[in-house]
């Protein structure tokens, strides 16, 4: 996983910082508080773990590892409680996306910079809470928004790649792909 020797292992977290946005459409049934509904939802990200140097990002030998979860999206149930005008809930389902990988590594002599793609699928589950969304009396009565947590779970990935330090070998980067999502929705509801 960094420029050492064959045989040896390192272990460390990457932990992607960015913004997501995209969209989400769904369908929900009320039967007296309770809300049942599906929804799905697309969206693009800038999320990078471009901070991340196994050995040291200025000095020789280095590994600089840039992960992102480029988009990524979800088909989800979602099972609410209405207490006052907010409506709590729990969501869980399918999530699927696209992983990039970039490695870079600098051993004295040529740098080696390979990049991988994967497309993954896992599930998500979360919850969060949604209420109508008055902005100064300006929107109708039909625009909510909500603030939800989602944790994104899309299994694992490997890449073999070159190491430029001990010529003829290479290293495997094993990854366990999770993510954690805060995000606040938007939304306008058709009928009552």
């Amino acid at each position: 996983m960094s420029v050492v020797p064959p045989g040896f292992a390192e272990a460390f977290y990457l932990s992607p910082r960015g913004f997501d946005g995209g969209g989400i459409i769904g369908y929900n049934w009320q039967f007296g508080r309770w809300v049942v509904g599906l929804e799905t939802d697309i969206q693009g990200s800038t999320g990078s773990g471009y901070l991340t140097c196994v050995v040291s990002c200025n000095n020789l030998p280095s590994t600089a590892i840039d992960q992102k979860l480029s988009w990524f999206g979800t088909a989800r149930a979602r099972l609410g409680y209405g207490i006052g005008p907010a409506l709590f809930y729990a969501t869980g389902g399918a999530a699927y996306g696209e992983v990039k990988e970039s490695i870079t590594q600098s051993g004295g002599g040529p740098t080696a910079a390979t990049s991988f793609s994967h497309s993954k699928s896992g599930f998500a589950v979360g919850g969060g809470i949604e209420n109508k969304l008055d902005l100064f009396g300006m929107l109708g009565p039909n625009w909510t928004t909500r603030t939800e947590y989602l944790y994104l779970d899309l299994g694992s990935v490997s890449d073999n790649f070159a190491n430029p330090t001990f010529a003829g070998s290479t290293q495997t980067l094993n990854s366990s792909i999770h993510e954690h999502v805060w995000r606040t929705v938007v939304s306008y509801k058709f009928g009552g």
